[in-house]
């Protein structure tokens, strides 16, 4: 068994089929829920949480090997940016998390995969979408699209999200509400 928490394995692909593995298994888990209440006349209110592209970073095929994205800037370059803003923080380059990030290697292969996941919850929320817009919920159902954080991916040395650099903390936020009261904020980006 090899090990997807030490970032070498994360250029191969998961062994499950894409249909099995974990951000369609929850799109189908929302939709049967969303069934099963609209079939039983019930209200209802759905927080689906994909769990990915948290870790390990392994996604299945044609995840996998679809992006080919590679890291555009090297780690080691925030520091020079960070001294020149006169910021004081020394990344606890010890611990064997950050030792992984920071290695060019494990960003390389880290990165693409990293890129599949996003890729493949974007073409479930369009399964979703229609799944929606086929039965008629589209217009009167709410969306909020949001995340719990970003991650470093190596950047400052570091991996996850421990401080409040902009690659942990800038995350999207999509409000979708198809009633007449949001007209007038319809559009608007901040």
């Amino acid at each position: 068994m090899q090990n997807g928490w030490l970032l070498v394995h994360a250029d191969k692909a998961a062994r499950v089929p894409e249909e099995h593995s974990e951000t369609p298994y929850m799109t189908r888990r929302a939709m049967d829920f969303i069934t099963e209440a609209e079939d039983d006349g019930r209200p209802w209110c759905l927080h689906l949480s994909y769990i990915k592209p948290h870790w390990p970073y392994i996604a299945p095929e044609p995840y996998a090997q679809q992006c080919t994205t590679r890291p555009t800037s090297n780690p080691r370059s925030a520091r020079r940016r960070s001294a020149s803003r006169r910021i004081r923080f020394s990344p606890p380059t010890g611990h064997a998390l950050f030792k992984k990030h920071s290695r060019d290697e494990a960003r390389e292969k880290v990165i693409p995969t990293y890129m599949g996941l996003i890729k493949q919850i974007d073409d479930q929320m369009g399964v979703l979408m229609n799944f929606l817009e086929q039965r008629g919920l589209l217009d009167t159902t709410m969306i909020v699209f949001t995340s719990d954080h970003g991650d470093y991916l190596g950047d400052h040395w570091m991996g996850e999200k421990d401080l409040f650099h902009e690659q942990s903390a800038k995350i999207p936020l999509i409000v979708i509400d198809p009633s007449s009261t949001a007209d007038s904020t319809r559009g608007t980006v901040l």
